[in-house]
Parts: structure tokens; C-alpha cells; sequence
């Protein structure tokens, strides 16, 4: 077993780094590096050298430090001003790709479960690509970054309400009642964990502040904590370590905490992704890559449309709508995500889920190389780029 462990880990992170090197040469996320390595893995012969359970419980812990540091981005007063000025357009957006991709299924010829499902999987953008693709100093100061989070924050929160209504109701014992309830008591819980980070760890991470590896046991401790009781409660680990980040946001050591947590939350969301390309059904390509590919080009072609015209009828330059659009024109980790919850709780067929799966990484392919080519990126600095309010508003419209 041991041994399996070891391959294990040998076989993802050496593979992963001669992966993202070839990514990185052609322009692409990271992310893509890691789910074709999966693919490559899957055509040689995986059990010789690779351990499932590790994979596929590495990559849950993955999403949920995923959350946990979305959430400790979030000050929950910036959020409320951010929130503020992307909500009808992340809204209207939604309903907008969920009925593209929802027709598009129909079209297809798939049952209407499987297209409602698919609608409500491709709706949304990538969180990690959007950010990992934005500089530091937008991500921090520009316009840009500011609307994308915004954007990518309401995204998230319908994918988690999503994600907990999949998995509730899926479970044997599921009733609108007892859903009823946990909702009438999420903002209670949410009351608690913000007292509790400032009765007890806020005092304790003050009073050590300078022993950092303490600062850092602590702040796992919560997000795991937090997640497991949600869990217990009936909910998912992902919401309660949304709530667990959200809830530290606002102490002065969150941009210490979500600095140090970062390299952690990558390590095992390259297991992650490395599993999704483990997933997908090397048989079924020759059914699905067609309509995978349509659905790409046109998700790629229908999102950056839909922002543009939708900014700009909230006053933004056509430059600022075009470059957020294209920032957010692919699917989403959520999207895979969805997709397996749905799998798993037999409501999604296998066929239709390989066909998302299969489009998503196509999108991030698309998706990736245009951001790089024509916008700055953390790797490439040479495009021009506005990144300022004042400057997208002295555009043209």
C-alpha cells in the first residue's frame, strides 16, 4: 500500500511538471496540464502505479481548501459594495447560459433531466483560471479584478446552493422539511462562526502572531473544523468551509492566511484535476467529441457576447466588457464538480457527463490560449492592457 502511495505521488507531480511545462509553451492553464496528464495516465495501465481512494479523497480535500480560500478572499463588507454592481448582470448571465446550454442539449437529442442538468453545470466560469490568468496588481487594485470576483463570487454561491440541493436530494432520508430547516439555521450557524473567530481565535492568533506555523495549524484546523460540522449537520463540507474562510476574512492575518494556504490548496488540486482526467470515458470520445467540440466553440463565441453586451448597457467601455468576457468565457471547476455529484446520484447519465467533462477541458484549452494571447497574464506581461476604471472610461464606447 505504501508503495502504491508513493507511485502514486511520483507518477502525478513528475508527470505534472513535464505536463505543465509543454502547457506553459502553448499558452494554456495549468489546470489543462494536469487533467490530460490524468487522460495520458488512463491510457497507459493505471492500477499498476495508482492508487484511487488516495486520488479521489486528495482531490475532495482539494475543493474544500478551494472554498475555504475563496471565502477568507471575501471581507464581508467589500463583498456587500462588490456584490452591489455585478448582480443584476451575474444574474441575468446565468439565466442566459443555463437556457444556451440547456437548448443546445435538447437540440442534441438528450432527455430533459440530463439537458436541465447540463444547463445548470455549464453556467458558470472558472474561478481558478480567471484568477490564476489576472496580474497581482489587478487581482488587488484594478477594475478588472474587482468586477471579475464580483462576477465569479455570485457564480459561486448559486454552484454551492446547487451542489447542496444535488446532494440532498440524493440521500434516502431527503425531505423538503428537514431542507427547510437548515436553511432557517444557516444563518444562525453562519451568526456563531463569526462570534466564535472573534471570542476565541482572533485573541489567540493576535496574541501569537509572530509564531506563524501556529497561525497556520489554526487556520486549518477551523476550515477543516467548520467543514466537518457542516457535514455532521447535514450540509457539505464545501458550504461549511465557504463559511469558515468568510468567517475569518475580516481578522488581520486573512492575507497571510490565504498567501501561506495557497501552495497547500494547490498540491491537492492537482490531484483533483489529474482525477477528473482519470474519469472521463476514453470509450465514449468517439461519441461525444463532436458535440464536445461544438459546445466549446460556441460557449467560448456566446459568453464573451453575452458580457459584452450587458456591461456595456451598464455603462462600461466595449474594451473593458470585451476583456471581462473573454476572462470569463470558459466553464468551470464547478462545472465538474456538478457534473459528478450529478453522476454519482444516478441523476445524470455517464454519456452526458463525459460530454460536459469533455467540453469544459476544451474550454479551458480555448479559453486560456486567448486570455494569454491578447490580455496580460502573470506570464506575459507584453500585451497593453487598461487596468485602470478611469481608463476603460475614457474609451470609446
Amino acid at each position: 500500500m505504501a508503495n502504491t502511495l508513493v507511485s502514486t505521488i511520483t507518477v502525478i507531480f513528475v508527470g505534472a511538471s513535464v505536463f505543465s511545462t509543454a502547457a506553459l509553451v502553448f499558452r494554456q492553464s495549468l489546470l489543462v496540464a494536469y487533467i490530460f496528464l490524468g487522460i495520458f495516465v488512463q491510457l497507459v495501465e493505471p492500477t499498476a502505479f495508482v492508487e484511487n481512494s488516495f486520488i479521489k479523497y486528495s482531490g475532495e480535500i482539494g475543493i474544500i481548501f478551494l472554498l475555504f480560500l475563496l471565502g477568507l478572499h471575501l471581507d464581508p463588507i467589500k463583498l456587500l459594495d462588490e456584490l452591489k454592481r455585478v448582480t443584476l448582470p451575474s444574474i441575468v448571465s446565468s439565466i442566459l447560459f443555463w437556457l444556451f446550454a440547456y437548448s443546445f442539449m435538447r437540440i442534441c437529442g438528450y432527455d430533459q433531466i440530463d439537458s436541465i442538468l447540463a444547463g445548470c453545470a455549464l453556467l458558470f466560469s472558472s474561478t481558478i483560471i480567471g484568477l490564476k490568468l489576472l496580474p497581482p496588481n489587478l487581482l488587488q487594485h484594478g477594475y478588472v479584478g474587482e468586477m471579475m470576483i464580483g462576477v465569479l463570487l455570485i457564480q459561486d454561491f448559486i454552484a454551492i446552493v446547487m451542489l447542496f440541493m444535488i446532494d440532498q436530494l440524493g440521500k434516502p432520508d431527503f425531505n423538503y422539511w428537514h431542507i427547510s430547516i437548515m436553511i432557517g439555521f444557516a444563518p444562525l450557524v453562519i451568526y456563531l462562526a463569526f462570534k466564535l473567530v472573534d471570542w476565541a481565535l482572533d485573541p489567540l492568533m493576535n496574541r501569537f502572531a509572530r509564531v506563524r506555523e501556529y497561525l497556520f495549524l489554526v487556520a486549518i484546523a477551523w476550515g477543516l473544523g467548520i467543514a466537518t460540522c457542516a457535514e455532521l449537520l447535514g450540509a457539505s463540507y464545501e458550504i461549511g468551509a465557504f463559511i469558515a474562510g468568510i468567517s475569518l476574512a475580516h481578522q488581520s492575518a486573512a492575507g497571510y492566511l490565504s498567501e501561506t494556504l495557497m501552495p497547500l490548496r494547490d498540491f491537492f488540486l492537482v490531484i483533483f484535476f489529474f482525477a477528473v482526467g482519470m474519469t472521463i470515458d476514453i470509450a465514449l470520445i468517439h461519441e461525444i467529441f463532436l458535440p464536445a467540440l461544438i459546445l466549446a466553440i460556441l460557449l467560448i463565441i456566446f459568453k464573451p457576447v453575452v458580457y459584452r453586451l450587458l456591461f456595456v448597457r451598464l455603462g462600461q467601455s466595449v474594451n473593458f466588457s470585451w476583456e471581462l468576457g473573454f476572462r470569463l468565457g470558459q466553464a468551470s471547476e464547478f462545472t465538474i464538480l456538478v457534473t459528478d455529484l450529478a453522476k454519482s446520484q444516478n441523476y445524470m447519465s455517464n454519456v452526458v457527463a463525459n460530454l460536459i467533462e469533455l467540453a469544459t477541458l476544451m474550454t479551458f484549452l480555448f479559453s486560456s490560449y486567448l486570455v494569454v494571447k491578447y490580455y496580460r497574464t502573470p506570464g506575459n506581461r507584453e500585451q497593453p492592457l487598461l487596468d485602470e476604471e478611469d481608463d476603460y472610461e475614457n474609451d470609446e464606447c
